[in-house]
């Protein structure tokens, strides 16, 4: 439930996980404009120590589930936006000293029908 658009929250509590649309790239024909976008996405999942977990292992399970439910998406509808299809691209894992937070961040490409 703690699943934020481009920023979370101030004082959120974690685990939780930002996502934005990093970029898009149509793909345009001889005779018109681009009827699918390529929609690139970025999703970071965040987790902090605690008395009774490793964030780095609280953060690394999140971002594995989210890479299964997103990787390969079945094409269809999903709240209002029709999707061709996704694919994982990238990942890379981070540490913030300062805070004590771990962060997992991964790229996804979306093929989507406008």
């Amino acid at each position: 439930s703690r699943l934020y658009p481009v920023v979370a929250p101030e004082n959120t509590a974690f685990p939780c996980v930002v996502y934005w649309v990093s970029g898009v790239s149509p793909s345009d024909t001889k005779s018109g404009v681009s009827t699918i976008d390529n929609m690139f996405v970025t999703i970071d999942s965040y987790a902090a120590n605690t008395t009774t977990a490793s964030g780095y292992t609280v953060v690394s399970n999140l971002a594995g589930h989210i890479r299964s439910a997103l990787d390969r998406l079945q094409a269809g509808t999903y709240s209002t936006i029709t999707v061709d299809g996704a694919q994982f691209i990238d990942a890379e894992i981070g540490y913030d000293a300062d805070s004590d937070v771990y962060v997992v961040s991964m790229d996804f490409k979306f093929r989507v029908n406008r």
